[in-house]
């Protein structure tokens, strides 16, 4: 389905959306992570009929569900699809989970490492490989400013360009019937809200035992802290789930966490 430009962006935008103005030199590759803003903008840019071509960066510790919609909107665009890992792991494998082991550290929010490695350093080096002439066409909306892209390479905003907010990006995948995955980040991303890990609790048990495991060979939690939460692991945070009772209450009078 086709959405009329004119009812969802200003008309100071519509210029630039008729392409004329913004990125419109060049090479374009839309960085794409499948999720909600980057969808939208490749669906978007294919719409209008506009030259591209997709580039994820997948760490192999997405959901199963990511994959595919990747693959279902290169189809949509008739885009050319590259998909590129960090290379920790074996081909296939869980990069993440291999560079955690691998620095026997869980990334936190001050020590975000795995953002570097697992996405920028990929991006840059498929970038020095592959990106003469190229500009990466970043799906950050108009409602987020503050938020910068890959300084280091040539860049634009089409999302901002056309003054698309959230709501507009929402209100376009609604009409073109696009679902987005639940979640498309990492499964133990570590900055994760509480609600996230009950999710992965109650619908990937087999990696929230994994993200069990990790904790107890790195005594660390993947957890962070919480206002008003007292920081606990995931085998802690499982009572919870499981019983409705904060752990605190039963760990009261007991060793830290990762006692027995």
């Amino acid at each position: 389905m086709t959405v009329p430009i004119n009812e969802i962006v200003c008309g100071d935008c519509l210029d630039v959306m008729r392409g004329r103005g913004g990125c419109s030199m060049g090479r374009q590759v839309i960085a794409f992570s499948g999720g909600k803003d980057s969808t939208a903008l490749a669906l978007r840019w294919s719409e209008l009929g506009r030259p591209a071509e997709l580039l994820h960066t997948s760490t192999g510790n997405e959901p199963p569900d990511v994959a595919p919609h990747v693959q279902q909107i290169a189809a949509m665009t008739g885009y050319r699809l590259h998909v590129i890992q960090a290379g920790i792991a074996e081909a296939g494998g869980d990069h993440l989970i291999a560079g955690i082991r691998r620095k026997h550290m869980i990334p936190t929010k001050r020590f975000r490492w795995c953002t570097s490695v697992l996405k920028y350093e990929p991006l840059k080096r498929w970038f020095r490989e592959h990106g003469d002439g190229v500009t990466i066409l970043s799906g950050l909306r108009a409602d987020e400013p503050c938020r910068t892209g890959f300084r280091s390479m040539p860049i634009c905003y089409p999302l901002r360009e056309w003054g698309w907010g959230i709501a507009e990006v929402m209100m376009y995948l609604e009409a073109r019937h696009v679902t987005i995955p639940r979640q498309t980040n990492c499964m133990l991303c570590p900055l994760q809200s509480r609600r996230s890990w009950r999710w992965l609790y109650e619908t990937h048990p087999e990696m929230y035992a994994t993200g069990e495991q990790i904790e107890a060979e790195i005594n660390f939690t993947f957890l962070r802290p919480e206002y008003g939460r007292e920081t606990c692991t995931l085998r802690e945070q499982r009572y919870t789930f499981e019983t409705g009772v904060p752990y605190a209450e039963r760990r009261a009078g007991q060793g830290g966490l990762f006692d027995g």
